[in-house]
Formats: C-alpha cells, structure tokens, sequence
C-alpha cells in the first residue's frame, strides 16, 4: 500500500500519521528535533525497509538557529565517523517509523 494523496492516513499507537501534515522527530532518531512534512507512507509489499512498522517518509526542514544546525552536524559527524555538515546531511525523502515521530496537532 502506497498513501501519497494530501490527507491519506494511518493509525499506530493511537497516533494518527497523514500525508502532508507536520512531525517532529523524536529522540528515537537521529534527527531528533526537526520539524517536517509527511509526503508518503508505505506498507506491506510496498515498504523499502525491513522494519516491522510502515515507512514514512519526511521532508525535514533545516533548523532555523545556527545552534540547532551544530548540534545535527555533530550528531550526525559522530553517526558517520567523519565530519558533515548540514549540506551533507539528507532532509528530503528521509524514511521514518512511526515510533520515531511525533505528529503535530
């Protein structure tokens, strides 16, 4: 199943995942912190991870403050073993899990 119409959902753990609404990620990730859009979910046949849970994928947005664009480039500098920066880092088309976003009401 591909859900890619503004709208389209799913439910997992009571929250509600939709297609063009706003997530932030959570500390399960390592893009804790950033705001996003959803633009597609996938399941069942569909999905391109192994995970157990459907794959959501985010447009994230840079962050705005220049200590919060550090604090990712750190994160994910020490995630890779070498130095990025925030040009380096993906934020479009990032596949999620339920469990590493927090829908914003």
């Amino acid at each position: 199943m591909i859900l890619h119409r503004i709208g389209e959902k799913i439910i997992r753990t009571g929250r509600t995942y939709k297609v063009g609404s706003v997530v932030i990620a959570n500390d399960q990730s390592e893009y804790e912190g950033l705001r996003g859009i959803i633009k597609e979910i996938r399941d069942g046949k569909d999905k391109e991870t192994d995970n157990v849970t459907p794959d959501i994928y985010c447009d994230f947005d840079v962050p705005e403050s220049k200590d919060e664009v550090l604090q990712l480039e750190k994160r994910f500098s020490s995630l890779y073993e070498t130095k990025k920066s925030i040009d380096d880092i993906v934020l479009d088309c990032v596949v999620m899990s339920p469990d590493m976003l927090l829908p914003v009401e």
